[in-house]
C-alpha cells in the first residue's frame, strides 16, 4: 500500500520510483477504458477523473503517508495523468 499512496514513491531518485509512474502509466489505460464504458460522455470525463485524483489525495493524506501534492514532481506526474 505504501508504493500506491505514497507520494515518495514517485520520487524518480528513488530504486522504485520510475517503476511506479510506470504502472500508474499503464493504469491510465484502465482508468480510460472504465471511464468510456461507465460515463459514456466525453464532457464528463475529466469531471470523473479529477475525482479520483482527489480521492487518492484524500486517501494518501488520512492514511498517515503525509500531505501529498508538497512537491512539484508530484504536481507534474499528476498532471501528466489527468491529461492522458
Amino acid at each position: 500500500m505504501a508504493q500506491l499512496l505514497s507520494s515518495k514513491s514517485l520520487d524518480l531518485g528513488t530504486k522504485y520510483g520510475y517503476p511506479t509512474l510506470i504502472a500508474h502509466v499503464l493504469n491510465v489505460v484502465s482508468v480510460v477504458i472504465a471511464e468510456a464504458v461507465i460515463v459514456e460522455k466525453a464532457n464528463k470525463c475529466l469531471d470523473f477523473t479529477l475525482t479520483i485524483v482527489f480521492y487518492h489525495f484524500v486517501v494518501m493524506w488520512l492514511s498517515g503517508y503525509g500531505l501529498p501534492g508538497l512537491t512539484m514532481g508530484w504536481w507534474a506526474i499528476n498532471t501528466g495523468i489527468v491529461t492522458a
